[in-house]
């Protein structure tokens, strides 16, 4: 749980912040926030369930390849802000409208 909340799971609050239009910004936090603590839940039911199956060692391999999974998934998807404005980035955004 440490390290999804200090890793890949603080993404989802970050991401929000930093890309979203200023327009849907209240939903996409909350949206995040609630992704983000479903996902925490969720690692905590099946570690207590599949961690004697499988293992320590697999569990922890099972956690990481989710977490690259995600970084993965946000490297291909989410668009490069730095040296963005927010006017350039909702631009961006209203292209896609």
């Amino acid at each position: 749980m440490v390290g999804h909340g200090g890793a890949m799971g603080s993404a989802s609050w970050a991401m929000s912040t930093e890309v979203l239009p200023i327009s849907v910004r209240s939903f996409g936090v909350s949206f995040s926030t609630s992704a983000f603590s479903f996902s925490a839940f969720l690692i905590i039911l099946t570690f207590n369930n599949g961690e004697p199956s499988i293992g320590l060692p697999w569990a922890f391999l099972v956690y990481s390849m989710g977490s690259v999974g995600q970084g993965v998934l946000i490297m291909i998807f989410a668009p490069e802000t730095h040296g963005r404005s927010l006017a350039d980035i909702e631009n961006y955004w209203d292209a896609y409208n």
